[in-house]
């Protein structure tokens, strides 16, 4: 491969730009935002300081790339970017979309791309900010088997665990069943510590003995230091974007015959939560509506 491109630089898109760099081929990125104080255009800037090639054109960045990656806010965003680069796409490329978007848009996209010589790969990923800056996020991966294959040694760069779960579609039904899981575990984790608050039992020492205990999990980990104890919710894993990908969840789970309990009682707090402006909070302010339901 001679030439890398990277569009959507946003908090997951740059730590996943930058980690593409340690490939040691050129990195060409753009950003929708080109202006102002908006994190992507700081994220691009920074890239550009540490050697990527910042484009203002999308064409430019795309141009005879061998590898493209996408990480972008949902369908219609993939929809619309992958509308303005299809035709400067070199046959054989392989577009690698980190969007959490839905399986029947990969598929679409697959058959786009597909049109223009071109593989595309539906590749969200899990992990948080700090898997994206690390290298350690979890990608899962769906598509043209052959395609992920010659950009596995790319994905190594960004993730602890690239992993090919199948055709197209394959690697976002992955994802939403991830963020099921994601969001029942947090709603959980919130209600015990409702409850803990209410007993007089001390925080810090809970958390401690259940990080060693069956009760441990990626959600008690990040979000009861950072959010639960200290009572702030300003942390990255924003409400929004979980409410988002919890909608891809559920239909999903309709079209499979329908959401079952536990997860229609998480995805509700989300939704409900997001409808009242919560949705730049942190994942774990849930536990305010929990409050208010148990009090």
């Amino acid at each position: 491969m001679n030439k890398l491109a990277y569009l959507g630089l946003g908090t997951m898109g740059s730590g996943i730009a930058h980690n593409l760099m340690k490939s040691g081929i050129p990195l060409h990125v753009w950003n929708r935002t080109q202006s102002g104080e908006s994190r992507g255009w700081k994220n691009a800037q920074w890239l550009a300081q540490e050697g990527a090639t910042l484009c203002a054109d999308i064409s430019d960045a795309v141009r005879d790339a061998d590898y493209i990656g996408l990480c972008l806010m949902g369908d219609a965003d993939v929809c619309e970017v992958a509308e303005r680069i299809r035709a400067f796409v070199k046959p054989g490329a392989v577009i690698v979309d980190n969007t959490t978007a839905s399986p029947q848009n990969a598929r679409k996209m697959q058959a786009f791309f597909k049109e223009a010589g071109a593989y595309y790969l539906d590749a969200p990923v899990s992990g948080g900010e700090k898997g994206a800056r690390g290298g350690t996020l979890a990608i899962m991966v769906g598509g043209d088997e052959k395609a992920y294959q010659s950009v596995e040694p790319l994905l190594n760069c960004c993730a602890a665990t690239p992993r090919y779960m199948g055709p197209s579609g394959s690697g976002e039904i992955t994802k939403a069943l991830n963020q099921m899981m994601v969001a029942i575990n947090q709603a959980g984790v919130c209600e015990a510590f409702y409850y803990a608050r209410k007993s007089g039992v001390d925080l810090e020492n809970l958390f401690e003995i259940l990080t060693n205990a069956w009760a441990k999990s990626a959600m008690l980990d990040r979000s009861v230091p950072e959010c639960l104890i200290p009572d702030q919710y300003h942390t990255g894993a924003r409400l929004r974007n979980m409410s988002k990908d919890l909608r891809i969840a559920s239909k999903m789970a309709q079209d499979q015959g329908g959401s079952g309990p536990l997860f229609s009682v998480a995805n509700a707090y989300y939704q409900d939560a997001e409808a009242r402006g919560m949705g730049d909070l942190d994942i774990a302010a849930v536990i305010g509506l929990v409050e208010e339901r148990l009090h």
